[in-house]
């Protein structure tokens, strides 16, 4: 049972991203697949989340270098 990103207003995209991105394995492709986006959305929010607060928390999740 996989959900949308706008199927949960009350979760932070940012939230779903990690998430998406730690189940996934850091595959973006697959991640964005979770989510219902496109490999293009999922790229530009962890564009947007890396220059963010996000940066440590995706480092440290091993999702980004």
């Amino acid at each position: 049972d996989h959900r949308d990103l706008h199927s949960f207003p009350t979760r932070r995209s940012s939230d779903l991203i990690v998430d998406a991105l730690r189940v996934s394995n850091g595959n973006r492709a697959k991640a964005a697949q979770l989510l219902g986006i496109t490999e293009r959305l999922m790229g530009l929010r962890v564009r947007k989340y890396r220059s963010e607060e996000h940066t440590s928390e995706l480092q440290s999740r091993g999702l980004i270098s």
